[in-house]
């Protein structure tokens, strides 16, 4: 029987203010009204950490110090009634922590600038593994020990990460910087995708467009379809592999192991 531990209580740690200046940087008077939420839960036993994210930038940073999950959000909506109905949620089940957020319906269903927006940064353990699906809004994540991310619009920064990283992602940069094993990039539809300095594999399945750099990695790089945008491969461990090309330069160099690309793309 699963054990639900609700640690949901939202900690509105501060009142709703007009016109904070730090709201006006959001977006003027999408941003009028402003609140801070919390949520914490402990993780001693737990196995992962599922995080969904609506519209807003979410950070999820790992400390050595830290010993608790604890999620911090800064809301943000034109009115007081769309602000209350904002949530930042955090609880347990079993050996899963889940941090969600909710966010109001808008005209359209669809997140704009104008949309109410809850920005989320999470603390815990770096040795806790981490699934994210995020709607809109950069991402940041930092030093946990693996991490798999889906995410539909915005820019996506991972340093740090122990363990293998997963992304598929809809629109937005990518940037994948000092990873601890494989590197997998599912899709990606728009944006340029970089990653380096990983100590295992890079493994690229479909790309529509934006360029891709890859270095220094200490073993296989393989893109799988690459619509349009150049490559960029430096110093690779292993072999290089580009199944398919459309349109877009490929150039590399220091690859160590056997090199694959379509003909018309060989020097």
């Amino acid at each position: 029987m699963k054990q639900l531990f609700d640690l949901s209580a939202l900690l509105l740690l501060a009142t709703l203010t007009a016109a904070a200046p730090e709201a006006r940087a959001w977006g003027n008077d999408s941003c009028r009204h402003t609140a801070d939420l919390a949520g914490e839960a402990d993780l001693a036993g737990a196995g992962r950490v599922v995080v969904a994210a609506g519209g807003g930038d979410l950070s999820v940073l790992a400390t050595p110090d830290a010993r608790r999950l604890a999620a911090r959000g800064k809301a943000c909506a034109r009115t007081p009634e769309l602000l209350a109905q904002v949530r930042l949620n955090v609880r347990r089940e079993a050996d899963v922590v889940y941090v969600e957020t909710r966010l109001p319906e808008v005209p359209g269903g669809e997140w704009s600038d104008d949309s109410p927006r809850l920005d989320v940064s999470i603390a815990l353990p770096g040795n806790i593994p981490v699934e994210i699906t995020d709607s809109s809004g950069d991402v940041e994540v930092r030093n946990v020990a693996a991490m798999q991310l889906r995410d539909s619009s915005g820019d996506v920064t991972v340093s740090g990460v122990h363990g293998r990283v997963d992304i598929v992602d809809s629109s937005g940069d990518v940037r994948v910087s000092d990873s601890g094993s494989d590197v997998h990039v599912g899709t990606d539809s728009s944006g340029d995708v970089e990653i380096s300095d990983v100590r295992g594999s890079v493994r690229i399945d479909q790309d529509s467009s934006g360029d891709i750099r890859l270095s220094r990695i200490s073993g296989d790089a393989h893109v799988g379809v690459d619509s349009s945008g150049d490559i960029e491969a430096r110093d690779i461990g292993g072999g290089f592999t580009v199944d398919s090309d459309g349109s877009g330069e490929i150039d590399y160099s220091q690859i160590r192991g056997v090199v694959s690309i379509p003909e018309d793309k060989r020097r």
